[in-house]
């Protein structure tokens, strides 16, 4: 019985090697979104200087030429919600976007959350955002894609720069 216990360990131990073994290496890359479209902001007005924010957008993905993990561009929605201080122009900013791969029609469901500076409404909403993003989830070849890092950018285009890899299949 003891000698069955210990041939059990040993094959799930092999077994879960294999799988560490056959999961790609995390490796840093850049996409960006661009040619941002901002689709009917909402605004709810909390006093003089404060105001929660709902609003969704839709652009162009543009992932880096060589990329390892994105296979062409494509385009990308978000709903984004957050607080604004009007009188200093800072805030938090938080969204869920999903990018669609234009050869395939995969996509990658990402979630991100930072600070919004410098925002103004006039002549319209923009400022710049920064924070932190993850992978939740994706479709076709992005199934087993996972990832987190870092954006930047403002209400027109945003860097996201992190860490990606594939989990085994």
């Amino acid at each position: 019985m003891k000698k069955l216990g210990i041939f059990i360990c040993a094959v799930t131990l092999l077994l879960a090697f294999t799988n560490i073994a056959t999961a790609t290496k995390p490796t840093e890359e850049s996409f960006t979104i661009d040619n941002i479209s901002l689709l009917a902001p909402e605004f709810v007005f909390k006093g003089a200087c404060l105001a929660k924010f709902n609003m969704a957008a839709e652009g162009d993905f543009d992932p880096e030429p060589d990329s390892q993990y994105f296979d062409g561009e494509g385009g990308f929605s978000y709903n984004e919600k957050g607080v604004i201080n009007l009188c200093t122009g800072h805030g938090t900013n938080q969204a869920v976007m999903t990018v669609s791969d234009n050869n395939s029609g995969d996509t990658v469901t990402i979630r991100w959350q930072g600070q919004t500076t410098n925002f103004t409404m006039s002549p319209y909403p923009s400022g710049t955002v920064s924070g932190n993003f993850v992978v939740l989830s994706g479709t076709g070849d992005y199934e087993h894609l996972h990832g987190q890092g870092t954006y930047d950018g403002d209400f027109f285009a945003v860097t996201f720069t992190g860490r990606f890899h594939y989990d085994p299949q």
